[in-house]
């Protein structure tokens, strides 16, 4: 009877301990991305920002990225992995090293979140009207 007692108690802290971080990937909160091209750049030379393209949305195995300041460099093509409540790419600078991006649904658009060794910033991306991404 004790070892009954023993295993429900084991049991009990398990599901306890259960947390939605522990869910797939698919199925978190923040990967909802759908298909396309998104981007925190107007175009007309007015700072640095991201250009990013899903062509599976969140079942994109990679993705194309292109930082833009102001100009954007032509795309580079990442693996993409899901991190927790979102997706990560790393994307390659110039100078050999790489710099990581947390991406996450917001809204109809993006949130890019990226470290460049000054803190934390982040980039609000929105989706572009007619543009398609490119195939994978």
């Amino acid at each position: 009877m004790r070892r009954f007692y023993a295993a429900t108690i084991v049991m009990l802290a398990l599901t306890a301990c259960n947390s939605p971080a522990d869910e797939e990937a698919t199925t978190a909160p923040g990967l909802m991305i759908a298909p396309g091209t998104y981007t925190d750049v107007s175009g007309e030379g007015d700072g640095d920002g991201w250009r990013i393209m899903l062509p599976q949305g969140e079942a994109s195995k990679t993705v194309a990225v292109a930082y833009c300041a102001p100009e954007c460099a032509a795309p580079t093509q990442v693996p993409l992995r899901a991190g927790m409540g979102g997706l990560m790419v790393e994307y390659p600078l110039t100078d050999g090293r790489s710099v990581a991006l947390a991406i996450r649904a917001h809204g109809n658009g993006l949130e890019v979140a990226t470290d460049w060794g000054n803190g934390l910033e982040s980039y609000k991306l929105a989706r572009e009207e007619g543009a398609t991404a490119p195939p994978p």
